[in-house]
């Protein structure tokens, strides 16, 4: 038996254990030969959490739990295909200068050169990210192909993982699904009738929720999302015909909709970095817009602008932040939403 075939039996053997996805991580950066790695659930609302951190030190990722996530290619691409997906991240070229920035800010503080990952979906909807870093070379086309083989796999144990802790939540175990990161779950039957709902759940009093509209939405789609009040947000995905809790049933778990801290220090770091440039409402304008990397010419539509106004406007811009070109522009931006954000 090969180290990785070797790891991979203990991967398996670490179902329904705690240490499930570190063993996973040791598993691929055997298969596919990386130095480190970091497991990340990814959600389509609200800031990523770290499951495996064997890689950022405690500054960057305070940086990157603090805002910079916002600019996390990976994050963008599971938001964009919330299907399972690999992807190196030196090559997503959907937005290339935000990249690019991305990397030098978090990635170069990290000493990271490369980073593979494996995109796998969970109830939520969230993903479960396996992240394979490198610190000396890059990775190849034949690294991602090894990696789309591996990904079924990965894909059927994250699922059998989150089965056997909630039929163990189920049995009062209370296992945690993701990590220390504990999500309030409920198992409900093909009639909406509440077969298991672990503490988390019961202590919010979410089965309030469970509306008859909702009821019969999971008995339509197998998988979804709705927000059903101010405070929460309640995902579901079917469950198989032999899963034993409720079979044909359905995994509902909740994310709390958050006052949306991240973003609210996002946009206050903007107002913050308009207001210590001088940056005039029109100035504010176009800067706001080529931070999304939008060319002028697009500018210019958006604002009912000619786009040699629209140059004039960037240009002056540049000259109060002392910057030439859009990439110190955008580095002078991320220092002030990095540094103001994760001191908030």
């Amino acid at each position: 038996m090969t180290t990785a075939q070797s790891l991979l039996a203990r991967a398996i053997a670490a179902i329904g254990k705690p240490h499930l996805y570190e063993a996973v991580g040791q598993w691929l950066s055997a298969e596919i030969k990386s130095s480190q790695f970091i497991v990340v659930r990814y959600a389509f609302h609200g800031a990523p959490e770290m499951i495996v951190n064997e890689v950022l030190p405690k500054d960057v990722l305070e940086l990157y739990l603090g805002g910079g996530y916002r600019f996390d290619p990976l994050l963008r691409l599971w938001r964009q295909r919330q299907a399972p997906v690999c992807a190196i991240v030196n090559e997503l070229s959907g937005d290339p200068e935000t990249v690019e920035h991305y990397l030098e800010a978090i990635f170069r503080r990290a000493i990271i050169r490369d980073e593979l990952a494996l995109l796998a979906p969970a109830p939520a909807p969230v993903c479960v990210a396996f992240c394979l870093e490198r610190r000396n070379q890059e990775y190849t086309k034949a690294d991602l192909a090894v990696a789309e083989t591996l990904l079924p796999v990965v894909t059927e144990i994250v699922r059998l993982h989150i089965e056997f802790c909630v039929l163990a939540s189920g049995a009062g175990a209370a296992p945690s699904i993701f990590g220390d990161y504990r999500l309030p779950l409920a198992v409900i039957d093909r009639t909406g009738r509440i077969v298991h709902a672990n503490e988390r759940w019961t202590a919010e009093g979410l089965s309030r929720l469970l509306s008859d509209t909702f009821i019969a939405d999971m008995a339509a789609i197998p998988s979804g999302e709705r927000a059903l009040d101010r405070d929460w947000r309640l995902g579901w995905n079917a469950l198989a015909p032999d899963f034993p809790l409720a079979p044909k049933g359905s995994l509902v778990m909740a994310q709390r909709i958050e006052p949306a801290q991240a973003d609210e220090g996002y946009d206050a770091a903007f107002a913050r970095f308009v207001r210590r440039h001088g940056l005039t409402p029109r100035e504010t304008d176009v800067a706001r817009l080529a931070l999304l990397g939008l060319p002028n010419e697009q500018i210019a539509r958006k604002l009912d602008l000619t786009p040699g106004s629209v140059r004039n406007h960037r240009s002056h811009v540049y000259g109060k932040l002392d910057v030439t070109s859009e990439r110190e522009f955008f580095r002078a931006f991320l220092a002030e939403v990095l540094t103001k954000v994760g001191n908030e």
